[in-house]
This record gives structure tokens, sequence and C-alpha cells, in this order.
């Protein structure tokens, strides 16, 4: 049971953490024509009709491009978003998991002649009911870090994590 204890206290300590790349200028893209596989790039400018990235770690150097808002589904933040959501879903289904369990035990308890078979029961139920918090929590923060540039909102709001947030210097204004 300590080391229950332990493992998630060790878990929650090392979520509490501050991750210095969710305000990097490291994006995903995932783009209208791809097959659910984004695209990493840096974040230089947001424009109106699009915005403008250098390549990413994993392309060779280059100079900076212009990818239209029509070649865009959606644009992604540092990718990690969820994270929370998953931790307060699973806190929050482990909850309704104990209060399920407590209940149970409670009103079965003193039927079953010493409560036989009261854990199993309430294990079956707690366990889904937890399973289906995280999945809950997980779906319900996907608006952290999901961008969609059809919206004026999510334009400026990403604008905000660009290497040039409040203006574009002359060397990106000439990329087409």
């Amino acid at each position: 049971m300590k080391r229950i204890i332990f493992s998630f206290l060790v878990i929650f300590v090392m979520s509490c953490g501050s991750r210095s790349e969710l305000k990097g200028t490291r994006i995903n893209i995932l783009f209208r024509d791809s097959v659910l596989i984004p695209h990493q790039y840096a974040l230089l400018f947001v424009r109106d009709s699009g915005i403008v990235v250098a390549p990413g770690f994993y392309d060779a150097p280059g100079s900076p491009l212009f990818i239209p808002n029509g070649n865009i589904f959606r644009v992604y933040h540092a990718g990690d978003g969820k994270s929370k959501g998953m931790f307060f879903g699973g806190l929050i289904g482990g909850a309704a998991g104990m209060g399920t369990t407590i209940a149970i035990g409670v009103s079965q308890g003193g039927n079953t002649g010493g409560g036989e078979g009261v854990g199993f029961t309430a294990a079956i139920v707690a366990v889904p009911s937890i399973a289906l918090g995280m999945i809950i929590g997980y779906n319900l923060a996907h608006d952290e870090d999901e961008y969609d540039l059809e919206r004026s909102h999510d334009r400026y709001e990403l604008g905000g994590y660009a290497k040039y947030p409040d203006h574009e210097p002359p060397e990106l204004q000439k990329i087409k």
C-alpha cells in the first residue's frame, strides 16, 4: 500500500513541473491532404492569410516558408496540452470509482455475510469509471493547444507563440 501511495505521489509531483517548450515556437501542422500525421515547424509569424514557418527539427536546414490557411487543417502547439486534462480526468474518474466502491461496499457489506465478493463487484464498477473519467478528461482538454486558422481569435492566440508576435520583419514580408 505504501508503494502505491508513493508511486502516485511521485507521478503527481512530476506532473506539477513547468515545461519550457510550451512557451516555445514549436508547432505541429496537420495538413488537409495528410493522413493524420502532423509535421513539425518553428512558428515565425501569423498572417491573416497563413503562417510563416521555419523548417522543423527533422527537416534539412532551409529558408522560411509561407503556408496558406487553405492548406492547413489544424495547428497544434507543443503537442502535449492533453496531459493536464488526462490527469484531472483520471482524478475525477478515480474519485467516481472510489465513491462507487464505497457505495457498493456500504450497501452490500451486511447482506453477504462478511462482505465476500463485494470488493470484486466494486472493482468491476470502479475500473471502468476510472477509465471513462480519463477518456472524458482527455477529450475535453483538446482545446488548450489546438488552433483553427479560419478563426481570428485562434490566429491571435497562436501569434503569441510566434518568434515575432507583434510585427513581421522585412525579411519575412518578402516570403509569399
